[in-house]
């Protein structure tokens, strides 16, 4: 009955949007998100995400003659508004999948702008590889060297989170030729453009070629807006952030979304250039800890290979053990993947299942089994152990507890059925992303926390329902308060790109000196470059 309520009512949207035109009702938008409240709890109150869906909505129907005035729109958006409850059907299990869909996109919101900045910046120390092969992948795909494409980004994202008035800006296109060609060269900066902005007439198009879901479905209700992936608009002569929010998540999502949909073997390479950073982790931290091919080599020795294979057991393996010394480890097992939209919205627990069960929850099933071999090797029989898979973007969601209780219900019995019990319990299992990882190993290597008290404090009181949290990150945030990890080269990348952006700040004064023609004329082209796209 919910979903029939939900659907009759979007249709009545939908049908209030379509006697306005297009333009008026994204005017209206952009009035309405321009200000920038400087409290994030307020911010997230005017629900910029349900403005943007109505966006979405506009321009996904016929477009009326009218003008849409001020209270009209409010009128809209505040039935649009009122649909929480039965987009998230909230009283129907499993709950805490619906709190979370309610959630996701206010903690999105709510996310610092350094967050985002950091993800590039560790982006760009993973893909800058000797050999090339991110950046000969997509220079093939987009015509842009990588190097350009982080300097041009975090330039932009940089001037988006300078101004804290507004959330809409208006880029200047001179400006930019003026700071940073030809560092970058001008065909590049295009192609840039060309890559995340859309003309203002080509918005419908662009939604409708794979943004138009089939009735209406409730999770869309809680999806992330698709102007991530178009953030910047070309109206006539203006060029601005549609939403400064939406603009630095959207660059900082591009890069892996475009790359994994592209390159065949992309999961393969990234997940083994994480894993190896994640190493380099944990030996800054000073941590006890061994590897995956040492923990292969503890089976053979122990000559377990043979009689687990007898008991129908392959020997799975995870990428590291963290030992305290005394009777604790932490497994880790690395999965370099981030959240579909879907997996972000949904809060069906088939949905999630079927999308999340090869990597995500099989990561789960690797560090049971290596605990399940492990305890069977003396010097860690009887040690308690605890599992931390490393993910490259954030799922919100906690643990293998929520995963067993929520989304693959029959987890628990299949694991016991195969080890006899249940080698870690799933509430003793956590998903933290690479970015929290890289906090937490530099809390532990200042002396800020020990890294096991840390884990053994967060999942315990993930067990009381007054402190139980969607991710780790937020456990993170409220007990570290590390701003900027002290990781030397993650360090090194963001003085690199920073020098980078400053000298060709710097030196653009000089070497513009007498050339004003030449520089109006570059000008010209990347403008009429962009709006001819």
């Amino acid at each position: 009955m919910s979903a029939e309520k939900y659907s009759s009512a979007i249709k009545s949207i939908k049908t209030d949007l379509s006697r306005y035109t297009h333009r008026s009702v994204f005017s209206m938008s952009v009035q309405y998100l321009r200000t920038r409240n400087t409290d994030a709890v307020e911010e997230v109150k005017k629900m910029p995400w349900l403005v943007m869906l109505l966006v979405k909505f506009s321009f996904l129907e016929s477009e009326g003659v009218l003008e849409i005035n001020e209270s009209q729109f409010y009128l809209i958006a505040n039935k649009l508004y009122s649909l929480q409850s039965l987009a998230s059907n909230i009283k129907t299990r499993p709950l805490d999948l619906k709190l979370r869909a309610l959630t996701v996109q206010q903690l999105w919101y709510q996310q610092s702008h350094q967050k985002d900045y950091l993800s590039l910046i560790r982006q760009s120390h993973l893909m800058r590889r000797d050999d090339g092969f991110y950046d000969k992948k997509f220079r093939e795909i987009t015509g842009i060297d990588i190097d350009n494409f982080f300097t041009v980004a975090l330039y932009m994202m940089t001037l988006a989170r300078s101004d804290a008035a507004s959330n809409v800006m208006e880029v200047s296109l001179p400006s930019i030729v003026f700071h940073l060609t030809p560092n970058v060269p001008l065909s590049q900066l295009a192609k840039f453009f060309e890559l995340l902005a859309i003309k203002f007439e080509d918005i419908s198009d662009f939604l409708k070629k794979g943004h138009e879901l089939k009735g209406e479905p409730q999770s869309e209700y809680f999806q992330e807006t698709p102007f991530k992936l178009k953030p910047i608009v070309i109206d006539g002569s203006s060029v601005y952030i549609f939403n400064s929010r939406v603009f630095v998540t959207g660059v900082s999502l591009l890069l892996p979304a475009l790359l994994k949909k592209k390159i065949n073997n992309y999961k393969n390479e990234f997940g083994s250039d994480m894993e190896s950073y994640v190493g380099r982790l944990i030996a800054i931290s000073g941590l006890q800890h061994i590897t995956e091919r040492e923990i292969g080599q503890l089976y053979a020795s122990a000559g377990l290979r043979a009689k687990l294979k007898e008991e129908g057991v392959s020997g799975k393996v995870v990428d590291f053990a963290l030992s305290d010394g005394k009777d604790r480890v932490v497994l880790i097992e690395c999965k370099a993947v981030e959240p579909s939209d879907v997996v972000k919205a949904s809060y069906d627990p088939e949905v999630l299942r079927a999308s999340l069960e090869n990597s995500f929850i099989n990561a789960i099933v690797q560090g049971e089994e290596t605990k399940f071999i492990l305890s069977k090797i003396p010097e860690f029989e009887g040690k308690k152990f605890k599992l931390i898979v490393i993910t490259h973007q954030e799922f919100n969601i906690f643990g293998g507890a929520m995963v067993g209780e929520c989304i693959d219900f029959g987890l628990e019995d299949r694991l016991c059925k195969k080890y006899g019990e249940l080698p870690i319990e799933l509430n003793d299992v956590a998903y933290v992303t690479v970015g929290d990882f890289e906090s937490l190993m530099s809390a532990h290597s200042i002396g800020k926390i020990n890294f096991h008290d840390f884990i053994d404090e967060c999942l315990q009181q993930q067990l009381n329902p007054a402190g139980k949290r969607f991710s780790m990150s937020q456990m993170v945030e409220e007990k570290i308060k590390v701003s900027v990890p002290q990781i030397p080269e993650l360090s090194a990348e963001m003085d690199l790109h920073t020098n980078r952006i400053f000298s060709a700040m710097k030196g653009s004064k000089a070497r513009w000196i007498g050339k004003v023609a030449e520089f109006i004329s570059a000008s010209d082209y990347l403008a009429a470059h962009i709006r001819a796209k």
